[in-house]
């Protein structure tokens, strides 16, 4: 039946008074409540302790990022002392990511019955108990001990990095997040540093490979205490903001089921992702020797040489995000790291070694700058080939995956290296990167032929014009759009930070 405009006027009136009369002064008292008390309603978590938090979780990472890289650091005194071979050595680190190819999943339902900051300090316990074995069976040179150890290790690594992730975005929901974040990989990083330069020292001066790896159960036993201390001082901002009636946000979990809603692009960028990170972390795992006895290196030189990448990251990735974020053209700098990693291992296998030369110092720098762009680019867009609802999903999904690789890419090389030398092993590492330049290409393709949201500079427009049902309508999303991208490079790096800590390293 169709209603005359007049009989809707009279209507809408009649509706409009009888709502008015009934809710009209509550609605008013609440929302003048509301807003007279909003400011005052400051949640722990807002105050001046946020920032110790900060620090405590920082120095949390700083043992697992130490500790990680051990093998690589001394991978000539390891396989020395156990005469190992390099399939036996490279299983120190797929030990690590065997267990991870289905932790993001299902470590994910086991946080959310803890809760986060219980598995804050579990999963950092884990890395202590992990790296305290492998440092026993370092000293008693027994290689079944030291892989139980790594194995633990690798237990409560990844999940360490998710639960800290988790609980600074609680503290530092909506206000200095990305320097949070930033600051948190910063700090960590140091871990990574003091490897390369400590444990070679240590080792030098005791002979000893006990030594250096008990230093790192040591530094993993100090992050635990900041782990607890980051316990209690949660603890203590959830009973305080219950009291407050500040409700906390709760995370979406990780559901196999939302597998089956995603597109292509998302896809392409999953192998992408497994390819690519095949050609760069395998290659680290072995750097070190490959330097000393194919351009005759000391390996302490050795040890600061293979740092090299480590330093392009931190100077090129910051400058990438910013024009990530200012230009565009996800798609083409994803594949133009492909081939980057594809020139510097070609580099590796066709220049022939040389007595303390460097030729090697420009795949090096290839290698460096390819990974910055990759990490910088790569993560980032999953969100952007996705529904909202479905991102942790994506991002555990990709995980496992990468851990899939990562757990077979050192054994497989490990494999070519006792049958053969180094020269077929880049070819192998070349035609992993090539496989995600051919990758590449249908990323390009599929983004040309659908929404361009990879290569656009204003990939939120797009996905809001795709997803009506967003909480964000079109012009407020071009709002944020323009306003993000007039923020300052400061800003930029911050963030850039953040994602490529993320997911450099171990990560």
């Amino acid at each position: 039946m169709k209603i005359s405009s007049d009989e809707t006027e009279g209507l809408l009136s009649t509706t409009t008074k009888h709502v008015l009369e009934k809710s009209a002064p509550t609605k008013i008292n609440d929302s003048a409540s509301y807003l007279t008390n909003s400011k005052a309603r400051k949640g722990f978590r807002e105050t001046k302790w946020r920032w110790l938090t900060l620090a405590l979780s920082s120095v949390a990472l700083v043992g697992s990022y130490f500790c990680y890289d051990n093998p690589e650091a001394l991978q000539t005194q390891i396989q020395d002392k156990l005469d190992l071979n390099s399939f036996k050595y490279n299983l120190l680190y797929s030990v690590y990511s065997f267990p991870n190819i289905v932790l993001p999943f299902f470590g994910g339902v086991f946080i959310d019955r803890i809760g986060a900051r219980s598995g804050f300090v579990l999963f950092s316990f884990l890395l202590v108990i992990g790296q305290t074995l492998f440092a026993i069976g370092g000293a008693k040179q027994e290689y079944w001990l030291m892989i139980l150890g790594r194995l633990v290790f690798g237990f409560g690594g990844e999940s360490l990095s998710v639960t800290q992730s988790t609980l600074i975005s609680e503290w530092f929901r909506g206000k200095e997040l990305a320097f949070a974040m930033g600051l948190n990989i910063s700090v960590s990083r140091l871990g990574s540093v003091m490897n390369n330069g400590v444990l070679p020292a240590l080792y030098d001066s005791t002979n000893s490979l006990a030594v250096p790896f008990f230093v790192g159960a040591g530094i993993c036993l100090i992050s635990w205490f900041c782990t607890v201390g980051m316990f209690f001082l949660d603890r203590h901002a959830d009973r305080t903001d219950l009291a407050m009636n500040i409700e906390k946000v709760k995370q979406d979990p990780v559901r196999c089921r939302d597998i089956k809603t995603f597109k292509l692009a998302f896809w392409l960028l999953t192998v992408n992702c497994l390819f690519v990170y095949m050609a760069v972390f395998p290659f680290n795992n072995i750097a070190n020797n490959f330097f000393q006895e194919n351009y005759h290196f000391s390996k302490s030189t050795a040890a600061g040489l293979i740092s090299i990448p480590y330093i392009m990251s931190a100077c090129t990735s910051p400058f990438i995000g910013f024009f990530v974020d200012r230009f565009g053209f996800r798609d083409w700098l994803i594949q133009s790291s492909s081939i980057m990693l594809v020139l510097a291992h070609l580099l590796f296998a066709t220049i022939g070694g040389c007595h303390e030369c460097y030729k090697g110092i420009p795949s090096l720098v290839l290698i460096g700058i390819a990974y910055s762009i990759y990490a910088s680019v790569l993560w980032p867009s999953i969100p952007l080939v996705v529904e909202d609802n479905t991102v942790g999903t994506a991002f555990g999904f990709v995980t496992s995956i990468q851990n899939g690789g990562l757990a077979l890419g050192p054994l497989a090389i490990g494999a070519i290296r006792d049958s053969t030398d180094y020269q077929v092993v880049f070819f192998f590492l070349s035609a992993c990167a090539a496989v995600g330049v051919i990758n590449g290409i249908f990323v390009v393709i599929n983004d040309y032929r659908t929404n361009g949201i990879l290569h656009s500079k204003e990939p939120f427009i797009i996905k809001a014009a795709e997803h009506p049902h967003l909480p964000l309508e079109t012009e407020e999303v071009e709002h944020h759009e323009i306003s993000r991208r007039k923020s300052s490079l400061g800003d930029s790096i911050i963030r850039s930070f953040s994602v490529h800590g993320r997911s450099f390293s171990k990560k």
